[in-house]
């Protein structure tokens, strides 16, 4: 099996490393990629978001979306180049769930009407997503879920609690796993 990289990755990898020396503030360069700056400073999670939005009209943000939905339609191996020069920068973390989860999640799975009402916002950082997973007494141990949801035909009645949810505070949406089937095994019954 061959290891290297091609001359078409290595050309990837200068064009990202150049736009990055470029165009990332110095101020944004971060020690640790999740530094908790963001968690409690609202001015900071606004220079990501506008770093978002720079990445993105740069064509670099959702760098392995297929291209029908406003990605790069990137190789595995340009994702990996892509995430090795992020981190060599010590550019921040992108701001919510929206990139990593909750667009793939729709891309697979969701309707064109969601695909087009949400995938575009997320890219540009339009529309930011946090994660409900986690629950008292539960942790991160999905199979435990508590919070319920029931459905009403138009909207889903939830109850119930969840914890950790990282980045709520700045979130305009939240990607929320519920109990749709209390009757269900343990690790059944779990919606998206």
């Amino acid at each position: 099996m061959n290891f290297e990289y091609t001359p078409e990755h290595e050309a990837f990898r200068k064009a990202f490393r150049s736009w990055l020396a470029a165009t990332l503030p110095a101020d944004l360069r971060v020690d640790d990629p999740v530094d908790d700056r963001v968690a409690s400073n609202r001015e900071m999670f606004e220079r990501r978001v506008a770093w978002q939005k720079a990445m993105h009209k740069a064509g670099w943000v959702g760098i392995a979306w297929p291209k029908e939905y406003g990605g790069r339609g990137a190789s595995i191996i340009e994702r990996v180049i892509w995430d090795e020069e992020y981190a060599a920068a010590r550019a921040p973390v992108l701001p919510g769930m929206g990139l990593n989860l909750v667009g793939p999640t729709i891309i697979h799975w969701g309707t064109d009407a969601q695909k087009a009402e949400y995938l575009p916002r997320i890219l540009n950082a339009d529309e930011i997503w946090a994660q409900g997973f986690s629950e008292p007494g539960a942790g991160s141990d999905l199979a435990s879920l508590n919070t319920r949801a029931e459905d009403k035909g138009d909207h889903f009645l939830v109850n119930g609690q969840k914890v950790w949810t990282s980045g709520a505070q700045y979130a305009d949406s939240i990607i929320l796993l519920v109990r749709t089937d209390p009757n269900a095994a343990k690790h059944n019954g779990i919606g998206r």
